[in-house]
């Protein structure tokens, strides 16, 4: 799959640019690089908002329609666990969904776009399975 970037926003390239060159943000370097960011580029890294109040219809847009779906899976019975759980939250803790998708967006789009990533699995790539994948292949595009 070809890596071409040029009709990528500054901000996705922001975040493609940290995936290419630590994974993604859960390895102890990822964490040590993203300390030493400002604040504001940080959480820009980060956080998706149009992911946190679109939820899965923005993976549906940015073509992870897959994802979109198990995501919407998996957010409907967080919701049903966090509302069983506190009654007092009601239908509030249905808005769980929006904060999952704001923090998967981003290392999804990349694997969807970067390594062509189809999977329905929308926590693909997110574990420590997939770094060590992204420094053999690192390894292999060097040498």
């Amino acid at each position: 799959m070809t890596d071409d970037r040029t009709d990528l926003s500054a901000y996705w390239r922001l975040k493609f640019d940290f995936y290419d060159r630590y994974g993604t943000r859960f390895t102890p370097e990822a964490v040590a690089a993203a300390k030493a960011r400002p604040f504001a580029v940080r959480m820009r890294s980060f956080i998706n908002l149009p992911a946190l109040f679109f939820g899965p219809i923005y993976f549906v847009v940015k073509g992870m329609w897959r994802k979109a779906i198990t995501v919407m899976l998996f957010g409907l019975l967080l919701g049903v666990a966090v509302s069983l759980t506190f009654p007092g939250l009601g239908f509030g803790g249905f808005s769980t969904n929006g904060a999952v998708c704001m923090i998967l967006a981003g290392p999804a789009y990349y694997r969807h776009r970067v390594v062509g990533s189809r999977s329905w699995n929308s926590f693909d790539g997110i574990g420590w399975r997939f770094n060590r994948e992204m420094r053999e292949d690192r390894t292999l595009r060097r040498g």
